[in-house]
């Protein structure tokens, strides 16, 4: 699961995303903890986080946002020996020529499993991807 500062701002930055969940246990989110520092947790009771949390989905749930959407996406969730490989090729085709586009220099060869997976969400569901800072609408 990634819990990088990197993945926690575009976890938060996708308010669409945001609006999706229905918290359940298991749940990975960030919050404020007692000392006032930012920590990653796992949502343990059925209470309702969704105005003091951001949520952090992990892979299947990326996955099941996909479903409906791009179909090339959401068949490379379902591969038996998982997306990573194929997965990174086709969004270097697919979704980061957008990035070019409008005008982000980013490179995203370390991109987490999960971060790859966000910004396909975002860019099959929302058109936007994402520019270093925040998600954009793609020009």
């Amino acid at each position: 699961m990634d819990n990088t500062p990197i993945y926690i701002k575009m976890s938060e930055k996708a308010h669409q995303v945001q609006e999706l969940w229905e918290p359940k246990q298991g749940d990975f989110y960030e919050h404020i903890n007692y000392s006032g520092y930012p920590e990653v947790a796992v949502l343990t009771s059925r209470w309702n986080y969704k105005k003091e949390h951001i949520w952090l989905p992990h892979q299947d749930q990326l996955c099941q946002l996909l479903e409906g959407g791009e179909i090339w996406f959401y068949d490379i969730c379902r591969e038996p020996e998982g997306w990573l490989f194929l997965g990174r090729d086709l969004a270097e085709e697919r979704i980061y020529p957008f990035d070019s586009l409008n005008g982000i220099k980013e490179h995203h060869f370390e991109d987490s499993a999960e971060k790859v997976l966000l910004r396909a969400v975002m860019w099959s569901k929302f058109d936007k991807t994402w520019d270093g800072n925040d998600w954009v609408k793609i020009k």
